[in-house]
């Protein structure tokens, strides 16, 4: 029997072809909408995967106009197809308008209601929660920086420490930051005020010895977490944070937080693909953040025996899906690469070639480069020879 088609939308061209991937290979035909701020001269990898099937661009200068086309496009009368978010801007415009899109479509919520998956984004509020389980997390604390003048650092706040947006959605990774002094940490708001305008969260900065990635899927009343991606190597600049490279690691040594995370998620009431952030150090595990979409390491997790992808696809189909057993086919210790995030360290000026091509040749799982669905490996390789010849003339990123 035919699978639905799965609609997915977002912007990052890795994000979108790790769900891509892992719903064509449970048998399932996507269709893509494809956020740009302007239609692009090449096509990007994610658009040339086998398992798509058609594309469209949608242009973001207006949340209406958006989901108007979505609408128009993608949906089908006398049915309704799953909707899935690859990032958070997205998340939040299906969120926002929940009801009209409900219609048409099944995606992620938060108990069916609207604004609710937007809410569950403040990072500071989802520390205030997860408190309750007895997991730790960082002091943290909001300044508002939408009016330069009117900026008000905590007088409790103590150094170093690091600063974020409060909410992620349509914010670039360049306003992550560590702030030694409160000269550096009032610079940096000030800039952050000028040129963003917007909530940030900053907290108090502890050594991190391991920061980790935990892919996971609510479903019903199941919440499935199947293994930690530890980061070991992490991008810069405009792309801080961006996990470049990792390991696919068990829960076992960090079970109980394991287990208080599933039950906020649980209580929370949240319906789909989240992925967790989590921190160690001196022996402490910290709840960094959940974000409420499908994030680009997620793929290590298929690849290495367990697609949860597929997995709420299927549920949401009102497929049956009996008691999953996350250790039987899991693959422990593969190391895995995000090819699109070590060509972007490398072409921006933070590591020379042949650390890349060290990077690629010492792991087991690529997020693009699988011969299996070849297109998109090809429109890499057009990708990364146009912005190295570029990079020739002046170090861009990609």
């Amino acid at each position: 029997m035919k699978k639905e088609t799965v609609v997915i939308i977002g912007q990052n061209y890795n994000t979108s072809l790790g769900l891509i991937k892992a719903l064509g290979e449970c048998g399932y035909r996507c269709e893509v909408g494809k956020r740009v701020k302007d239609i692009p001269r090449l096509a990007t990898p994610e658009l040339k995967s086998k398992y798509v099937d058609r594309y469209i661009y949608l242009k973001t200068e207006d949340d209406h106009l958006m989901v108007s086309r979505i609408i128009e496009i993608f949906s089908v009368s006398g049915t309704k197809k799953i909707l899935i978010p690859s990032d958070d801007y997205c998340a939040a415009l299906i969120d926002r308008n929940l009801e009209k899109l409900a219609r048409y479509f099944i995606f992620p919520n938060v108990k069916g209601k609207s604004c609710e998956v937007e809410r569950l984004m403040d990072k500071l509020y989802q520390k205030k929660l997860i408190r309750q389980y007895g997991i730790n997390v960082v002091d943290s604390y909001v300044v508002d920086c939408r009016d330069k003048s009117n900026i008000r650092i905590p007088h409790e706040l103590k150094y170093p420490c690091f600063i974020k947006p409060l909410t992620s959605a349509g914010k670039p990774k360049i306003l992550i930051e560590k702030c030694n002094t409160e000269i550096d940490l009032q610079r940096a708001l000030n800039n952050i005020s000028e040129f963003y305008g917007c909530e940030m969260l900053v907290e108090q900065y502890v050594e991190i010895e391991k920061e980790y990635t935990i892919p996971g899927i609510a479903i019903g009343n199941e919440v499935i977490i199947p293994a930690l991606l530890e980061k070991n190597k992490t991008g810069s600049g405009y792309h801080k944070g961006v996990t470049i490279s990792g390991t696919v690691e068990s829960i076992g040594s960090c079970r109980d937080t394991i287990n208080g995370i599933k039950q906020f998620v649980r209580d929370s009431g949240y319906q789909g693909i989240f992925d967790v952030e989590l921190l160690f150090s001196k022996d402490i595990y910290y709840f960094n953040e959940m974000n409420l979409r499908y994030g680009a390491a997620g793929y290590a997790l298929t690849y290495s025996g367990i697609n949860l992808p597929g997995m709420y696809a299927d549920y949401v189909s009102g497929k049956t899906i009996g008691a999953v057993d996350t250790n039987m086919n899991l693959k422990f210790g593969k190391k895995f690469v995000n090819e699109k995030a070590a060509w972007e360290y490398y072409i921006a000026g933070y590591g020379t070639f042949r650390e890349y091509i060290k990077t690629l040749l010492s792991t087991d799982i690529h997020f693009i480069t699988t011969f299996k669905d070849i297109g998109p490996y090809i429109y890499f390789l057009r990708l990364m020879l146009v912005y190295f010849l570029a990079s020739l003339k002046n170090r861009v990123k990609l």
